[in-house]
């Protein structure tokens, strides 16, 4: 999950980033979001097409990065033994 803001004059993509927030899984629950009228609820402000758009590149930018991370510690094999009893 990310948790999404509106700071200044465009939505921010952060854990810390500063400001009324709003949580989205994946490209799918922005869409979601955006049918429901749910982001400019949440921030307490309007939402152009604009910054929607900077939104779902950004998500999809850091949802790209979460799964390769997912990917890499599937990868990580533990070198400790395991012991038996």
């Amino acid at each position: 999950m990310a948790r999404c803001t509106y700071v200044g004059v465009a939505p921010v993509i952060g854990r810390r980033a500063p400001g009324r927030g709003a949580y989205l899984c994946d490209e799918r629950c922005l869409q979601g979001a955006i049918r429901r009228g749910a982001l400019p609820r949440a921030w307490r402000r309007t939402v152009d097409a604009d910054a929607l758009d900077a939104l779902r590149i950004g998500l999809r930018a850091v949802m790209t990065e979460v799964q390769h991370l997912s990917a890499a510690d599937d990868a990580v094999v533990d070198p400790t033994p395991r012991q038996e009893g």
